[in-house]
């Protein structure tokens, strides 16, 4: 299974000094499809009339993730993307709109998320889902997870021996993409992370539980609307999700049973000896059995009036995939109609080619408050420069000896002083 023991996708993570980088952003490629000089280089893969709309904005998405790889300075890796992208990191607070906040935003948190350069960690691949339209557009799901490069410092790189490699815990992400093949940039990226242990789990669904019971009754008098029409109509509804539900994929069923409350029907749109994945818990639910009595527990805690609603789905068929279809969905959370914040996610199945029914589930949602974004760019900040910590201690002392410590200097601490004081303050900041 792809979710739990990862296959590397050759070529990934092999690493380049940025001085073999050059203008083009998919020169990154070469090493991946040229050897000793020989074959075809990736611009003239680009170009080539017989390379399918997908497989160009496949190779797009390779060669940024191999820059990464590669520590690209930011200059280079800005190259990637038109001048509007929309880049969203799961690990800060707000999207990045345009591409010279983008390149800000690679300069100033370098090494602080996974899509990002400035680190010993590197990209690994697991699995992917590609698909286009004909005007060129091309929507890739990603599914990868980290690794410690050279971690015994011999400075060699060998990703194929076990010194100088090792996959980082709770380090599983999803990434997706969307390429405009005909400008060659990526137009829009949504990047999100599993939790750091220890996992969430139930502890997260308590607080959503009595939260569900005030949003519940605020939606009292909408529900209430709702039922006072005819039994008839609600019939023909579920008429409706019966009907629907034949023509649309298995995991679009899925999601329209969740946000119908039907855990038997979601249940059943699972194979028995399936496997899935919710990140907000340690370990995986084995059987569907095991997946009931989860899907059973979140859909008691969550409010009635949540909705979980795709975003994006791409699914490569079974003649492309093998035996199992493989489905990648960009999801968000709305309360009666209004989107939630911080409630997106990525979700990666595989369904049976036979049968149609979900084999291996991944679900990540959004990291919840507080965003570990900013943290991490200080972190790796000081630990890049342990020198830093001497001049930041001495700021720590001198606040607190100056604003908060009684007997070292004369006069009372600033808790002491009142409120006048601290208008006066406050004025004379603003009109500094």
């Amino acid at each position: 299974n792809a979710f739990f023991h990862p296959t590397t996708i050759p070529g990934l993570h092999m690493t380049q000094s940025s001085q073999q980088a050059n203008a083009n952003p998919f020169e990154a490629l070469l090493n991946l499809f040229q050897k000793n000089g020989n074959g075809p280089s990736p611009s003239s893969l680009l170009s080539s009339s017989s390379s399918s709309i997908a497989t160009q904005g496949e190779l797009i998405v390779k060669s940024f993730i191999n820059s990464i790889n590669s520590k690209q300075d930011p200059s280079e890796l800005i190259q990637f993307f038109n001048d509007d992208v929309n880049y969203v990191d799961g690990e800060f607070y707000n999207p990045i709109i345009g591409k010279e906040e983008l390149l800000r935003h690679f300069y100033l948190h370098q090494g602080s998320s996974s899509l990002s350069t400035g680190s010993d960690a590197k990209i690994v691949m697991e699995d992917m889902v590609v698909s286009s339209d004909e005007e060129g557009i091309v929507k890739v799901f990603v599914l990868y997870h980290m690794e410690n490069s050279d971690v015994d410092g011999d400075g060699d790189g060998d990703s194929d021996s076990d010194s100088d490699s090792r996959m980082i815990s709770d380090s599983q992400a999803i990434t997706y993409y969307s390429v405009n093949v005909n400008e060659e940039k990526i137009t829009r990226i949504f990047d999100v992370k599993e939790p750091p242990s220890p996992k969430p789990g139930d502890n997260g669904l308590q607080l959503l539980k009595t939260v569900s019971k005030v949003l519940d009754k605020g939606n009292v008098d909408a529900d209430a609307d709702a039922d006072s029409g005819s039994d008839s109509d609600s019939d023909a509804t579920k008429e409706d999700a019966k009907a629907s539900s034949t023509s649309s994929s298995t995991v679009d069923q899925y999601f329209k049973a969740w946000n119908r409350g039907d855990m038997n029907e979601a249940t059943s749109l699972f194979a028995q000896d399936c496997v899935l994945r919710d990140t907000q818990y340690p370990g995986a639910f084995n059987g569907r059995n095991e997946v009931e009595a989860h899907l059973s527990n979140v859909n008691e805690c969550l409010p009635s009036s949540f909705q979980f609603i795709i975003d994006e789905l791409v699914t490569i068929s079974s003649s492309e995939a093998g035996i199992r279809e493989k489905v990648g969905a960009l999801w968000h959370v709305e309360n009666g109609g209004d989107d939630l914040a911080f409630t997106r996610g990525c979700s990666f199945y595989t369904t049976d080619a036979k049968t149609g029914l979900i084999q291996s589930g991944l679900e990540i949602p959004e990291k919840a408050l507080p965003k570990s974004g900013v943290l991490n760019t200080i972190s790796s900040t000081f630990n890049a420069e342990p020198i830093r910590y001497l001049p930041a201690a001495m700021w720590v002392a001198y606040m607190v000896i100056v604003f908060f410590s009684d007997g070292i200097l004369p006069g009372a601490n600033a808790l002491q002083l009142e409120e006048r004081t601290w208008i006066e303050v406050r004025d004379l900041s603003i009109n500094f």
